[in-house]
Parts: C-alpha cells; sequence; structure tokens
C-alpha cells in the first residue's frame, strides 16, 4: 500500500480489509499495517482504536479525508508529516495522553480549526505548577535562551535567576 494512494478523497466512508490479510487489518474504519502498528489511511468515520493496536499515523493518512473529529489515544506516540494535510473540514482534535512524542511537520496544514483543540495534560499541569508558585528560581549561570523563564512568565510567577543569556531581554527587573 502506498502512503498518500487515497488521499483527497473526502467521500471515502469505510476501510474494509479481508480476514484472510495477514499484513494490514481494518478497525474502526482505519487501514492498520499489524506489524508495525501504524495507521495508514484513515477516512471520514474514523475513530483511532484506543487498543494498542496503532502506535502511530503515517504521512498522508488522514490526507483530505473530510473527517471533522479525531481524538488520539494514549498509545499513539508519533503524528508522521502531512497526516491531517488538507483536512479542512475538520473542527475539532484532542490530544489525549502525555505519551505523544512528535508531530511531524506540516502535520495539520493547510487547514482551519477555529475552535475544539485540546492538548495534553502534561502541559496544562506545567502550567498549573508554575501558577502555583510564589516564585520562580533558575540558578543556572549558563544559559541560551531559558524558555522556562518565559514559561513562568507567562503563567504570572516572577522569575530570579542570573544574567546570562538572554535572561535581561525578557524580564524586566
Amino acid at each position: 500500500f502506498e502512503l498518500g494512494a487515497l488521499k483527497n478523497c473526502p467521500a471515502l466512508a469505510e476501510i474494509a480489509v479481508s480476514d484472510k490479510n495477514e499484513t494490514y487489518a481494518a478497525k474502526d474504519n482505519c487501514l492498520i499495517h499489524v506489524v508495525n502498528k501504524q495507521l495508514v489511511l484513515g477516512c471520514k468515520t474514523s475513530i483511532i482504536p484506543a487498543d494498542g493496536s496503532v502506535k502511530y499515523v503515517s504521512d498522508y493518512s488522514f490526507s483530505g479525508s473530510g473527517i471533522t473529529t479525531i481524538e488520539f489515544p494514549e498509545k499513539v506516540t508519533e503524528i508522521k508529516p502531512y497526516s491531517f494535510e488538507n483536512c479542512r473540514s475538520l473542527e475539532s482534535f484532542a490530544i489525549l495522553n502525555a505519551s505523544l512524542l512528535s508531530i511531524g511537520d506540516y502535520a495539520f496544514s493547510h487547514m482551519s480549526i477555529d475552535s475544539h483543540v485540546v492538548i495534553p495534560n502534561s502541559v496544562t499541569e506545567l502550567a498549573q505548577i508554575y501558577t502555583a508558585a510564589d516564585v520562580f528560581v533558575n540558578p543556572t549561570r549558563e544559559e541560551n535562551f531559558p524558555t522556562v523563564n518565559m514559561e513562568a512568565i507567562a503563567c504570572g510567577t516572577p522569575v530570579v535567576t542570573f544574567d546570562t543569556g538572554g535572561s535581561k531581554e525578557i524580564l524586566n527587573e
């Protein structure tokens, strides 16, 4: 099966595979490479299985598919480049896990999502930790551009640090 072979097919609504096929399986209207746990094709009615049968979503797998909503379950660790490219009907997506390691270049390109984007708990938990702190102390003496300082400031937490690599440019006092 060639990646992207059925891209830009918004009318595709069902994916089925013969039980005798040892390479591919269909589950929840997703075409899955069984050995690699790779979702290679989705359609407008697909639901990414949460049972561990999918580890990553491949290049162009949903490209132009007509899907309107998608949730990435706990077992998905990678979204490859161009996976959801040109999905103009996508209205919402949710990343439900902290085990997602990477989102490839242009995975969500050429589309507009106006609402309903959910990010992993680990990111929101980090913001809660910064917000709960009275002050953030960054004792580094060598730093290129300390993004942790910017994260703390963005959460309204004062920062105490050394005058190193970009710190004074982001701090007011």
